[in-house]
């Protein structure tokens, strides 16, 4: 599924005040500036000003560690993309999926990513594919996060009908270890506004029941449980949802 078009909620957040300042503009045109002069030769649209943001954001926008993840960063984009932008006939067939793919923003204004577990299929695509479709997914996020304005995302992880031993990709996830480099688990929690959790399970639930307890107020105030799908409403405008998730999509 293709990015939704969403010009009306676009237009709404226009008098929303927009994270980027040019105090910010000018700590990323600095920051590329800086990186220039360490690598001058890279694809304009693998490292926008919004690429930037994040990897500042990742790292408490100090400009000099940035770089360094960003270095790291465009050497794993070369690894599996020649360090070239990514195009929908390289990654059809994941797309084709339906497993991933951006939604309308929640009444925040965070532009959301819907994650169907059930429909991830190890080995049924290559490496290669996998790998390509998530900087895709990257840059279209990155792209967004501009577009309304907020700097953040959401997500909602429907995991309805899935099986942990059947959508598990091992192979997918050893090689997802590659971002380790350039990615700041605890300063990257700045940049997700919420993740809504569908069908977690009973045994689950309890897990996280008791687990939330020694996990930081940060991290547990991100988290959503969902009782049914029709729970996202109290998030989103009827308008922002698909059908089977109660709204008018």
């Amino acid at each position: 599924m293709e990015i939704v078009k969403d010009n009306n909620s676009l237009q709404s957040l226009q008098n929303t005040p927009s994270i980027f300042t040019q105090e910010l503009q000018d700590l990323i045109n600095s920051t590329r500036k800086k990186l220039n002069e360490q690598l001058p030769k890279y694809h304009p649209s693998t490292l926008t000003d919004e690429h930037i943001f994040w990897f500042l954001l990742n790292d408490k926008y100090n400009i000099d560690n940035s770089i360094k993840f960003i270095l790291k960063y465009l050497e794993w984009r070369n690894k599996y993309s020649n360090g070239q932008p990514i195009q929908t006939f390289e990654i059809i067939n994941e797309i084709n999926d339906n497993k991933l793919f951006w939604n309308k923003p929640n009444k925040n204004g965070s532009p959301c990513l819907i994650m169907k577990v059930k429909n991830n299929i190890p080995g049924k695509h290559t490496l290669e594919e996998k790998m390509k479709f998530v900087m895709y997914n990257m840059d279209h996020n990155f792209n967004l996060i501009k577009q309304y304005r907020t700097g953040k995302i959401c997500v909602i992880w429907d995991r309805e009908g899935s099986d942990g031993d059947k959508n598990y990709d091992k192979k997918f996830s050893d090689a997802f270890q590659d971002m380790k480099p350039f990615f700041k688990y605890e300063n990257s929690l700045e940049y997700i506004d919420k993740v809504y959790v569908n069908e977690l399970g009973i045994l689950y639930t309890m897990l996280w029941s008791f687990g939330k307890l020694f996990i930081s107020y940060k991290i547990v105030s991100k988290i959503v449980l969902l009782n049914s799908k029709k729970d996202l409403l109290q998030h989103f405008d009827m308008d922002n949802l698909p059908k089977e998730y109660g709204g008018n999509l």
